[in-house]
């Protein structure tokens, strides 16, 4: 039998060697900003590393078309990438005008009703297709939504749902960081405790979802007494946290977040943290 489909694998890309060719290809109409988004990320090393990961070089080109720089933190080029899609400027048009809140708002709900844990474990487990029920919008929210969550299935007859696919895991997953940013404190904490060790579905939505809730120093202060049964803050983690996940935790925050973001104690608290990995030779 003959096979239509195959599986494969991306690899990193080397910079500059495949990242400069391929916003080449990408620009390739318009030689001058791809020319200017080089230079940019030329300028900047932590671009560099980031742009080896093909769908965040993407991202880039996609943002770097406009006269825009380039945002420092993943969560604002996501955010970005997503004010495109849903307006039809990533393509090159303006044919339709989405609500984009709106759109956002939908997403958010979609992206959070889908990201279900093991009843046992608490888990994450989120499957790739995801049943909702249609929504009354405007024909350009439709397609606006379209573009992010792709519907893969009729409507069902009898329970007048559709199955979807997020376009990328990483969207999905930013999404439900905003969605968890922005419940109120007590409701944030309860969102992200369960899914704090050991749960890869989480990695990024944790860390984003607490450097952008508006309340981050004390949800990060909250988080650490509910972790470690302390009824005050305490950045001394080595003892309460041996397996380092709290603290891989914090060094991903640290990664979308500045230093001055936070108060000096929780500051000293992920500078700590990142410190002990590098020091242990464990990862973020």
């Amino acid at each position: 039998a003959i096979t239509s489909h195959k599986v494969g694998e991306l690899q990193p890309l080397r910079y500059p060697e495949d990242v400069e060719p391929f916003i080449g290809r990408w620009f390739h109409s318009l030689p001058r900003k791809g020319e200017e988004l080089v230079k940019q990320i030329a300028q900047r090393p932590g671009l560099q590393q980031a742009s080896t990961v093909p769908l965040i070089l993407a991202f880039y080109c996609i943002v770097g078309g406009s006269d825009t720089p380039l945002p420092e933190f993943r969560r604002d080029l996501y955010t970005m990438v997503l004010n495109r899609m849903l307006t039809g400027r990533w393509r090159g048009s303006a044919d339709f005008q989405a609500d984009v809140g709106n759109c956002l708002r939908t997403l958010r709900a979609w992206a959070w009703s889908a990201a279900v844990s093991d009843p046992d474990s608490g888990i994450g487990k989120w499957a790739d297709d995801f049943p909702v029920h249609g929504v009354q919008l405007c024909e350009a929210d439709e397609m606006a939504l379209d573009h992010v969550a792709t519907p893969i299935s009729p409507v069902h007859v009898d329970t007048g749902k559709t199955l979807r696919r997020f376009i990328h895991r990483a969207i999905r997953e930013h999404l439900v960081a905003e969605h968890v940013a922005s419940l109120p404190l007590d409701e944030a904490v309860e969102a992200l405790l369960p899914h704090l060790w050991y749960d890869p579905d989480w990695e990024y939505s944790a860390a984003a979802a607490l450097a952008m809730h508006s309340e981050h120093d004390q949800l990060v202060r909250n988080l650490i007494c509910r972790a470690t049964y302390s009824k005050e803050f305490s950045g001394e983690l080595s003892a309460v946290d041996p397996g380092g996940e709290f603290r891989r935790l914090l060094a991903r925050v640290a990664d979308e977040s500045s230093e001055t973001d936070w108060s000096p104690e929780v500051a000293k608290a992920i500078g700590q943290a990142r410190l002990e990995l590098a020091m242990s030779g464990r990862s973020s």
